[in-house]
């Protein structure tokens, strides 16, 4: 019972990874704009927490492709209100925190280090609904980026359950 109880904590910490993988290479956020009275004129945008891609499309031609990363991104940003650069930063931070510590709570058997996972998914899905909701004026929606961050987070709170039960285990 104990060696499935730890499998099936791994197999679920390693899921909940890649979820969570997949919720910081995708775009978490889509904003459409329109730049000017016409309907025609208009900016796509994408968001990451490290990168926005924006098409600025006038009337049947996309007319300029803005693409900025990282440092350009965060510190230069063309496309985002400024008030919202340190989210970001933040939002990438706790990303990459968290991709680290599940990795390594499949290594280390503590309770304490597998909720890590769970409360700073919580935290970048609340900096991403953030993010959204301060755009009121455009029409926006989440990408797959946000929705993946959901099944990571039911599935770190999962990892984190079986090792309780390990732990339950282990003292019986």
């Amino acid at each position: 019972m104990k060696k499935s109880i730890s499998l099936l904590a791994l197999v679920v910490t390693i899921a909940g990874s890649l979820f969570f993988l997949g919720s910081i290479i995708s775009p978490f956020l889509y904003e459409r704009h329109a730049t000017s009275v016409s309907e025609e004129d208009f900016d796509l945008s994408d968001y990451w927490s490290f990168r926005s891609f924006t098409s600025q499309v006038r009337g049947l031609r996309v007319s300029q492709i803005v693409d900025v990363w990282f440092y350009d991104y965060w510190l230069k940003q063309y496309v985002i209100r400024s008030e919202l650069l340190p989210i970001f930063v933040l939002m990438f931070l706790a990303q990459i925190l968290t991709l680290i510590i599940a990795v390594a709570s499949t290594y280390v058997n503590k309770r304490s280090l597998a909720s890590v996972p769970v409360i700073l998914c919580s935290i970048v899905i609340a900096l991403m609904t953030y993010v959204g909701s301060t755009r009121r004026y455009w029409e926006i929606s989440y990408q797959l980026g946000y929705w993946f961050a959901y099944p990571a987070m039911i599935l770190f709170f999962c990892a984190l359950i079986f090792k309780i039960l390990l732990r339950k285990e282990e003292k019986a």
